[in-house]
């Protein structure tokens, strides 16, 4: 039988840094909306999240719509999930 890991808390700007491979500060200037990703940015989270194609796609057109809609988009569909605990 496999294990299924804890869940912890929700995702913090330090654990979306290191997996979208970005500095914290940075982290923290997406979520707040105050700066759009790049697409090296959408790769890696996109893998580190295993977010689906729709998801990936939703999160472009937020970020085509400016940096407020991605932050939010961000703040509701990555940091509202929970990390496994390690």
């Amino acid at each position: 039988m496999l294990a299924v890991p804890k869940m912890t808390a929700t995702i913090t700007n330090a654990d979306f840094a290191e997996a979208a491979g970005i500095h914290f500060s940075m982290a923290s200037r997406l979520r707040n909306g105050e700066r759009k990703p790049g697409l090296s940015t959408v790769i890696n989270t996109a893998k580190a999240y295993t977010l689906t194609g729709d998801e990936v796609l939703d999160w472009l057109l937020a970020i085509d719509r400016g940096a407020s809609a991605s932050g939010e988009w961000l703040c509701n569909h990555v940091f509202g999930r929970t990390a496994a605990a390690a």
